[in-house]
């Protein structure tokens, strides 16, 4: 080979490095989603692909040729169902997608039954087939059907996007994978194939593919404007407030999955005529057959089919609380069709100043939880106990600030307590300092809280305290293993000076020594029992040795 066929196989060294650098900086750099994950794998297949084919063409020998073919055949094949997966992962989630990925490794074990011949041309070595057999004929149908299921995919994304920026960003992706996968690879292998003397611009494709991917993740769908908290103290004022930070929760995605998270969540809640969104705000307009229990409860089965783990749910304490002051006595019937998921997400904590904890007989949503998440979930039930009376501020923000484990933390002015940014921050420090850490940083910041609260004769403490009591109780089982509560009651009960809170921690101090002593007895008990056993055991052999 000349010096041009050469420098013509540094496309596949191009789009082998790009490929994987975009994926790199996917993975790193945007929020792991599924579909990000899947495109970083996707990244890794096509710069398999793109360095085979360069040692596929530039071999010493056909069966060193040979040999690189089959990588980049399989990674080539690969590659199809990938991206299909990647374009449906967009839209839906779930592990039953993974069956795409079938035909194609079938295909692929069917391999050794092709017939191939490789053959040296001016620009490397080349192939084609012997014969066409039935197995030739079945993976091409299947690489096909792979082509059209992923611009069929790619176009639905386009027609069913909720704004233009997301129209244009999978108008893009269409658009690239249609020239340059779907006819131009095709195409191109056909006249490489037939025509040796044509240069192979495989690597090309591959390459402009990339680059529209990666233009395609950077455009960034544009927020929606908040509007100002307390402007009025209506359902649907608060609820359009939630339903924009839901909107803007979802254009932090670089593909856009989180889009048709909103437009699933309007949809299962059975208000789609009554929202309209722009980028002013999002704006929810009630009318006179809403039911809003009936909203309510479809909205909660939507948060816990779909955004568990995420502080979209914190965020929907604004709209439990405005649908309590709105109806009354009638959320009680909320609370009670979806406690276990109020308790799952501590919002019971919050509703209503902790109203409905008086109703609760137990609480076990700690007892499958690591201790750190644990320790942080009983601290966030602690502060949402009296979190209208702490909005945000900026004596609050000085407080947080000073201790390490809570730096991250925010009290909106809805009193939603939000501590997901805590768990990455003390992820910094060695494991076994961890829980040390957050609980004398939220030990000094509760108590803070408390002091001021309990402190202000204009507030009714009596209320507050009775509350603290349930939220203790209802938590002590996991805060007595991870040592919480002796911490935090001893600093209340050194810094605020009420008969109820020095009751609190003597009492506790009391069950705690009494549960210890307990355990001491049924020690001892278990010590003479077994000590009775072994005198009868002893005995017995030695009448035994008697007889």
């Amino acid at each position: 080979m000349n010096g041009l066929p050469q420098l013509w196989f540094l496309q596949y060294i191009m789009s082998g490095v790009l490929s994987i650098a975009i994926s790199i900086y996917v993975l790193y750099k945007r929020p792991k989603t599924l579909t990000m994950k899947c495109f970083f794998f996707f990244g890794l297949i096509v710069s398999s692909w793109a360095l085979a084919v360069f040692f596929q063409r530039t071999a010493s020998d056909s069966l060193t040729s040979s040999f690189f073919f089959i990588i980049s055949f399989t990674s080539n094949s690969l590659s199809l169902p990938t991206y299909l997966f990647i374009a449906l992962s967009i839209r839906e989630e779930g592990k039953k997608m993974s069956v795409i990925f079938i035909p194609m490794i079938l295909s692929i074990i069917a391999y050794p039954f092709f017939s191939l011949n490789f053959y040296m041309t001016e620009f490397g070595w080349n192939y084609h087939v012997e014969t066409t057999s039935l197995l030739v004929l079945v993976y091409s149908a299947v690489y096909f059907s792979y082509m059209i299921a992923i611009v069929i995919s790619l176009f639905e994304l386009m027609r069913r996007a909720r704004s233009s920026i997301l129209k244009r960003k999978y108008f893009i992706l269409f658009a690239s994978f249609t020239v340059f996968q779907a006819i131009g690879i095709p195409l191109t292998n056909y006249i490489v194939i037939s025509n040796p003397v044509f240069p192979p611009i495989g690597g090309v494709l591959n390459l402009l593919t990339f680059l529209f991917i990666g233009y395609a993740i950077t455009i960034k769908e544009e927020k929606v404007s908040l509007t100002s908290a307390f402007a009025k103290i209506d359902f649907s004022v608060v609820y359009s407030s939630f339903l924009a930070i839901l909107y803007n929760y979802a254009t932090d995605s670089s593909l856009g999955e989180g889009s048709f998270k909103f437009v699933d969540f309007i949809r299962e809640s059975g208000i789609k005529e009554n929202v309209k969104s722009s980028q002013n705000g999002v704006t929810f307009r009630g009318s006179e057959n809403l039911n809003i229990i009936d909203l309510v409860n479809r909205n909660l089965k939507a948060l816990e089919a779909n955004f568990v783990g995420t502080e979209v749910v914190d965020y929907y304490l604004r709209v439990l609380n405005s649908t309590y002051s709105t109806l009354g006595d009638e959320f009680d019937k909320v609370v009670t069709l979806n406690e276990d998921f109020l308790k799952r997400s501590d919002l019971v904590y919050g509703i209503g100043k902790g109203h409905y904890l008086k109703g609760i007989s137990q609480d076990d949503s700690l007892e499958n939880l690591n201790d750190v998440d644990a320790c942080l979930k009983i601290y966030k039930r602690i502060l949402l106990l009296v979190s209208d009376f702490i909005r945000s501020s900026n004596e609050l923000k000085k407080r947080t600030s000073m201790y390490y484990a809570t730096k991250t933390v925010k009290v909106t002015e809805y009193g939603e307590v939000l501590i997901y940014g805590t768990e990455h921050l003390v992820s910094k420090v060695p494991k076994e300092e961890r829980l040390a850490i957050i609980i004398e940083s939220f030990n000094s910041l509760a108590s803070w809280v408390y002091e001021n609260i309990l402190t202000n004769s204009d507030i009714d403490t009596q209320g507050i305290l009775e509350n603290l009591h349930l939220v203790l109780t209802l938590n002590r089982k996991k805060a007595d293993e991870l040592n919480v509560y002796q911490t935090f009651l001893g600093r209340l009960a050194t810094r605020i000076p009420k008969t109820q809170i020095h009751k609190f921690y003597s009492d506790y101090l009391e069950e705690l020594v009494e549960s210890k002593n307990g355990e001491l007895r049924d020690v001892q008990k278990r010590l003479l029992e077994s000590e009775r056993l072994a005198a009868i055991g002893e005995t017995a052999a030695m009448v035994g040795h008697d007889l």
